[in-house]
C-alpha cells in the first residue's frame, strides 16, 4: 500500500467498518506510543507508515 492506493483502501475499510469489526489493525507495523490508542489513531498510523516499515509476523 502506497500514498496512491490509499484512497481506494481507505474506501474499502471504511466500506466494511474497519478491518476485524472497527478495528485499524497495526500489529503487524513498527511499535511506537501512539499504537493501541483506537481506530482513529490506528488508521493515521497506518495511513503514515511507509508500507516497507511493517515487522515481521509472530510465528
Amino acid at each position: 500500500m502506497g500514498t496512491q492506493t490509499w484512497p481506494a483502501f481507505d474506501a474499502m475499510v471504511q466500506r466494511h467498518n474497519g478491518i476485524f469489526g472497527g478495528c485499524w489493525c497495526i500489529w503487524f507495523y513498527l511499535d511506537g506510543p501512539d499504537r493501541g490508542q483506537g481506530a482513529e489513531t490506528n488508521r493515521a498510523l497506518k495511513k503514515a507508515t511507509p508500507s516497507g516499515a511493517r515487522r515481521t509476523p509472530p510465528s
